[in-house]
């Protein structure tokens, strides 16, 4: 009887009056992130690869933006076919308060590991760097930079650039038309 009591002691303690004891403490979303609201829907990707020394590839894809993780995330699903090479990505896009910057992971079906970049938000831009990293198959280090910028209505410029230390280059860039 007493450690039945002292569980009901406990959960009564630790719950907050009103609040769903399954869903854990409550934070807000950070306010930031409604800033990178013009971000979300399915969007026709219209895109070019460029590869040193040959002429830019051009790709389609779609990609498909929305809220995540009860408002805290904006997640971001990637499908194309790359040249023959079908690509899927994921990318989880937040901000932190603290370091009062956006953070983003990317994940795609290319290679193991992932990706972290932060970056800021100018206007309707959004910019997003990495750190410089291996990547399996490249020789040295190397950092990205991806650029989200809303360009009209229903209408975004994406870029990916990579700097292997000789400056940045373009990787990927491209138009996405809102469905």
């Amino acid at each position: 009887m007493r450690a039945l009591l002292a569980v009901f002691v406990f959960a009564a303690v630790t719950i907050a009056p009103g609040q769903d004891p399954e869903a854990g403490p409550m934070m807000p979303p950070p306010k930031e992130l409604k800033a990178l609201y013009f971000m979300k829907g399915e969007w026709d990707a219209d895109l070019k690869m460029f590869e040193p020394g040959k002429p830019p590839l051009p790709f389609k894809g779609t990609v498909k933006t929305g809220d995540a993780l009860r408002g805290m995330w904006i997640e971001t699903r990637h499908d194309s076919d790359m040249g023959g090479m079908p690509m899927q990505g994921l990318q989880m896009t937040s901000y932190d308060p603290g370091k009062k910057k956006y953070m983003a992971y990317w994940f795609d079906s290319v290679g193991p590991g992932g990706l972290e970049l932060w970056g800021s938000l100018k206007g309707q831009t959004l910019v997003l760097t990495s750190d410089r990293v291996e990547i399996p198959g490249m020789p040295g280090k190397h950092a990205f930079r991806a650029t989200t910028s809303l360009k009209g209505a229903g209408k975004l410029l994406f870029r990916l650039e990579m700097n292997s230390g000789k400056g940045w280059h373009p990787m990927i860039e491209g138009t996405m038309t809102k469905k």
